[in-house]
C-alpha cells in the first residue's frame, strides 16, 4: 500500500476503475515509528482518491495521514480536537481530492458523511439506484447508546454496515444510521465478530425507539 509513495496501490485502483468496479478503500492507523508511519500519506491518498469511490476512515487515521502536525499535538487528548467544523472541513478535502463518498468514523461521537458533485456521483449513484440525496450530500448520525464490552472491530463493523445500506439503495442519512447500528452491535461483544447480527435482526432493533450518545459532533 505505501512503498514507493504508494505505486502498487494506485496500480490496483487504476485498473479497477478502468474496468468499471465500484471501489472502497479501508485504511488502519500505522505505528507512527514503522515504515508505514513514515510513508508520505497525504501524497499517497491525493494519487489514489480520484480512483475510490467510498472513502471512510477513522478520525484518529485520517488526521494521522492529512493532518500530522495536529495528530503530534493532540494524540493523548482527541477530545479537544474533535468538532462537527473539524472534521467537516477534512471531508470537504477528502471529496476535493476525488473521493465519491467520504466518511470519517469518530467512535463514541458518531460519524460524518459527505459526497462529491453531481457529475462525480452519477455514474455511482445510478449503478447502484441512490436517491438524489446522493448529490453533494452531508449527513451525520450520533452513536447509539449500548453496554460496551469490547471495540476490537468496530470500524470494520461500521465499514460493513454503511456499504451493505449503499448496497441496499438507503438514503445517505439512512446509510450513517447502518454504519452506526452494526458498530454499535459489534461493541456488545469482547471479540471481532459475534455481536454482529443478520441484516434483518439490526433493522428491528433500528425501529426502536435506540438511544443515542450526547456527541461533540451536534
Amino acid at each position: 500500500m505505501y512503498e514507493d509513495d504508494g505505486a502498487e496501490l494506485l496500480k490496483l485502483f487504476k485498473s479497477l476503475k478502468a474496468v468499471g468496479v465500484i471501489t472502497s478503500l479501508d485504511m488502519a492507523l500505522p505505528d507512527a515509528l514503522s515504515p508505514s508511519g513514515q510513508a508520505n500519506w497525504e501524497f499517497i491518498l491525493r494519487q489514489v482518491l480520484p480512483y475510490v469511490d467510498i472513502f471512510v476512515p477513522s478520525f484518529e487515521e485520517i488526521v494521522f495521514m492529512l493532518r500530522r502536525s495536529d495528530y503530534d499535538k493532540y494524540r493523548d487528548n482527541f477530545h479537544k480536537l474533535l468538532s462537527r467544523s473539524y472534521v467537516d472541513g477534512i471531508n470537504k478535502e477528502l471529496v476535493a481530492l476525488g473521493a465519491a463518498v467520504a466518511g470519517i468514523k469518530c467512535g463514541e461521537d458518531g460519524i460524518m458523511m459527505r459526497t462529491g458533485s453531481r457529475e462525480r456521483m452519477d455514474t455511482l449513484r445510478t449503478r447502484l439506484m441512490l436517491d438524489e440525496d446522493w448529490n453533494e450530500g452531508t449527513a451525520w448520525h450520533p452513536a447509539f447508546r449500548v453496554n460496551l464490552v469490547g471495540t476490537t472491530g468496530a470500524g470494520d463493523s461500521a465499514y460493513a454496515g454503511l456499504l451493505t445500506a449503499i448496497l441496499r439503495g438507503a438514503s445517505l442519512t439512512n446509510t450513517a444510521r447502518w454504519a452506526c447500528a452494526v458498530g454499535a452491535c459489534n461493541v456488545e461483544a469482547a471479540d471481532s465478530t459475534s455481536g454482529v447480527r443478520s441484516y434483518a435482526n439490526t433493522a428491528a432493533r433500528l425501529a426502536t425507539q435506540w438511544d443515542v450518545l450526547p456527541s461533540r459532533l451536534e
